[in-house]
C-alpha cells in the first residue's frame, strides 16, 4: 500500500492541537481556537503536537466547531478517542476544519477520511415538506458534504460516525 504525504508542508505551516479539560468532562479534548484556524489567513494544516509523517497512512478527520457554555469564543475541537483510535490502527490522523477544505484534502491527500459525529443542522433538501423541519444548511454539514465528494473522487476509504454516516447515507449526488 501506498502511503500518501502532504509534499508542500513544512513544520512551520503546522498548527498544532493542543489539549483542554472543558468544566464536566473528565477527559481533555484536543481544540484550536476558531480564530487561529480561519483568521491566520494561510491554509490550516492541523496535526496533533509532534507530527511526523512518516508514521503511517494519513486519516483526514473533520474537527467539530462548537462555542462549549464556558467559552467565549467557539472552537475546533475533538473528543481524544477518535485521534487515538486512529493511531493505535497504526494511522496517522490530521485535521480539517470547515472552510477551503477540498484545499486541505488536497494539500494532506489523505489515504482514508473520517467523519464523526455530532449535531448539526443537514441541508434542507433531504427533507420532504411537512416531514420535518426545513433547518438551514450549516457550515459543518457543507464541510462533511465537501469530504465525502472528495473521498468518492479519489475512491477513498471512508468511515462515518453517527452524523457522518448519515451524511453518507443522505447526499446520493455527492456520495453514491
Amino acid at each position: 500500500m501506498t502511503t500518501t504525504r502532504c509534499p508542500n508542508s513544512t513544520k512551520t505551516n503546522f498548527l498544532e492541537l493542543r489539549q483542554i479539560r472543558y468544566p464536566g468532562t473528565d477527559f481533555d479534548s484536543w481544540y484550536l481556537p476558531a480564530e487561529e484556524v480561519d483568521g491566520n489567513g494561510r491554509l490550516p494544516l492541523i496535526t496533533l503536537p509532534g507530527f511526523n509523517a512518516g508514521t503511517g497512512p494519513l486519516i483526514a478527520v473533520l474537527l467539530a466547531q462548537d462555542k462549549h457554555p464556558d467559552r467565549q469564543e467557539a472552537d475546533y475541537s475533538l473528543h481524544p478517542d477518535y485521534a487515538s483510535a486512529i493511531e493505535k490502527a497504526g494511522g496517522t490522523p490530521v485535521f480539517i476544519s470547515y472552510d477551503r477544505v477540498r484545499e486541505q484534502l488536497e494539500a494532506w491527500q489523505p489515504s482514508g477520511i473520517l467523519l464523526p459525529g455530532g449535531d448539526f443542522a443537514f441541508p434542507p433538501e433531504w427533507f420532504a415538506p411537512g416531514d420535518a423541519p426545513q433547518p438551514a444548511g450549516s457550515r459543518r454539514a457543507n464541510a462533511y458534504l465537501e469530504m465525502a465528494a472528495y473521498a468518492k473522487s479519489c475512491k477513498l476509504p471512508t468511515l462515518g460516525i453517527c452524523g457522518g454516516e448519515q451524511i453518507l447515507g443522505g447526499d446520493r449526488k455527492s456520495v453514491v
